[in-house]
């Protein structure tokens, strides 16, 4: 039986994460597109940002 009484919001919440999430997507792009897509590794993706690889895979 479907809950009737439930509605999804309309807009999703922001938080801290997402905005952090955003920047780092944002700046591996600006990494891609600088030196292309096939020749760029995690590793680079990591070092440049400052942040360990293993946190990047979780962004």
């Amino acid at each position: 039986m479907a809950n009737k009484g439930f509605y999804p919001p309309t807009s999703p919440v922001s938080s801290p994460m997402d905005e952090r999430g955003r920047r780092i997507l944002e700046k591996a792009a600006k990494i891609f597109w600088k030196l292309g897509i096939k020749s760029v590794t995690m590793d680079d993706v990591a070092t440049r940002l400052g942040i360990s690889k293993r946190r990047s895979t979780y962004m």
